[in-house]
């Protein structure tokens, strides 16, 4: 899909319309999978770390093997 042909993709998430300011960042992230189809995205809605690591791990295709925590939650 990353040949031009993005502007065809359209997104499954009802909360993120065409004229957000990161519709395409969102689109390629999603063209990627490295977000995945749901009804709701909250597309003004930071993200969790665990949201964040979930992306990351998709794009390194990393398993993770271990619980990660973290002091501040």
């Amino acid at each position: 899909y990353m040949d031009g042909d993005e502007d065809d993709i359209e997104l499954p998430f009802w909360d993120v319309q065409k004229n957000h300011w990161a519709y395409e960042s969102i689109q390629k992230a999603y063209i990627l999978n490295l977000i995945s189809p749901s009804p709701h995205f909250y597309p003004d809605k930071p993200i969790t770390k665990a949201e964040f690591l979930t992306m990351i791990s998709r794009v390194e295709k990393i398993q993770v093997l271990f619980k990660v925590t973290f002091d501040n939650d």
